[in-house]
């Protein structure tokens, strides 16, 4: 309102374009408040993920992760130019609920679909760009853990090694324990052990230089 926007497009992701009310939630959002909802298709949910960083970086190269509740949208990079994209079922809500909370399970899940995408560990040794909330709250924990002086999380970088580790110990604790590691909130603690579990996993195909 203050900034006097004249025009807005409304999208929905992974949750509406795969739910089986998907379309009936479209149109009775339409019907109520007269706008229009684009659903996006996993590569363009990926492609615009993406845009973000090659805003900042045009010359980034290496591949761009999405993680929302629903899906992990993946996208490579080659200087700001967009490369191959795939999405998997693999948000960190859904994770959760298709491994029934049980984190062994849910690592079985993980390994399971990115071994379907062979082009990911074609190019290992670049960087692993990780978009997400979840994803910035594992950020945030190591910055805390870390003792680290500045909490700043936009083009927080960490190395290959030490993401793999930290991801490892997030992945393999409880709710309660993360909700006593640092600032997050109840709600967050629950999947978030299943974002660390698929960061981990991707890290290990990708073999990234940083993230």
């Amino acid at each position: 309102y203050e900034m006097r926007v004249e025009n807005f497009v409304l999208v929905a992701t992974a949750a509406v374009r795969e739910a089986d009310d998907g379309s009936m939630f479209v149109r009775e959002v339409k019907q109520k408040f007269g706008y229009s909802i684009r659903i996006l298709s996993g590569d363009e949910e990926a492609r615009l993920g993406a845009l973000g960083i090659i805003g900042g970086a045009p010359q980034a190269q290496g591949i761009a992760g999405d993680l929302g509740g629903g899906s992990l949208d993946l996208i490579s990079l080659e200087k700001g130019v967009f490369g191959k994209s795939d999405t998997l079922p693999l948000g960190h809500i859904r994770v959760g609920e298709d491994s029934n909370q049980d984190l062994s399970n849910a690592q079985h899940l993980v390994v399971e679909n990115l071994n379907l995408l062979t082009w990911l560990g074609t190019s290992p040794r670049r960087s692993f760009y990780a978009i997400g909330g979840a994803w910035r709250a594992i950020a945030r924990l190591y910055i805390e853990h870390t003792k680290y002086p500045l909490h700043v999380l936009d083009n927080f970088t960490i190395g290959y090694d030490e993401a793999l580790s930290f991801t490892n110990l997030i992945g393999g604790l409880s709710a309660q324990s993360l909700a006593k590691m640092g600032s997050i909130s109840r709600q967050r603690s629950v999947s978030l052990p299943f974002a660390a579990i698929v960061l981990n996993n991707l890290i290990k195909v990708l073999l990234p230089k940083e993230i």
